[in-house]
């Protein structure tokens, strides 16, 4: 018979691991007004980005991943919240099971 002293250890739980793959597709419609705020002065603050299509992929990544607003985009904060807008978003995911 145990002692009162003694201890029941659980066992921890078997874990899996897993990698997860997960793409994003957005329309992204943005004002030209959030595009002309990307100049010298604001890469030199935020990230250095150039062309449209940078500014575009910067802003939807923050928005569809964080589920943010434009003016809680880091280096957007003075904009319109309807500055841009994701019109369309599809996510899926794929997960492999490392052995």
């Amino acid at each position: 018979m145990p002692s009162k002293n003694t201890v029941k250890r659980e066992t921890a739980p078997k874990r899996r691991t897993f990698q997860v793959i997960v793409t994003c597709r957005v329309e992204l419609e943005l004002d030209q007004s959030v595009i002309d705020a990307v100049d010298d002065s604001w890469r030199k603050q935020f990230v250095d980005i150039r062309t449209p299509e940078e500014i575009a992929s910067h802003i939807g990544t923050a928005m569809a991943r964080e589920g943010i607003r434009l003016d809680f985009v880091d280096g957007f904060a003075d904009q319109s919240p309807d500055g841009a807008r994701i019109s369309d978003e599809e996510w899926e995911a794929e997960a492999t099971e490392y052995k």
